[in-house]
């Protein structure tokens, strides 16, 4: 059965850390701008589906590759 309690505060503390992440880690917005910059390049070359997919595979594994460097920075640091 699930615990939605659990699962609540799970969620939780995962909001509260991509906040902090935007706050305090220039790293991230950066990533965000360019990723921002790649999507409107690719609806003003009107770019086709599967070059689509591509983008946000790879804008996705830069944004989660960067939070676990993060993480991994504040345990470290």
């Amino acid at each position: 059965m699930v615990n939605f309690s659990r699962l609540a505060k799970s969620f939780r503390h995962a909001w509260r850390g991509l906040i902090h992440t935007l706050l305090f880690h220039q790293n991230l917005r950066i990533h965000l701008v360019i990723a921002g910059t790649a999507t409107a390049l690719g609806i003003l070359f009107k770019i086709p589906a599967l070059e689509w997919v591509a983008i946000l595979v790879a804008v996705f594994l830069v944004l989660v590759a960067e939070m676990v460097n993060t993480s991994i920075e504040e345990i470290i640091l």
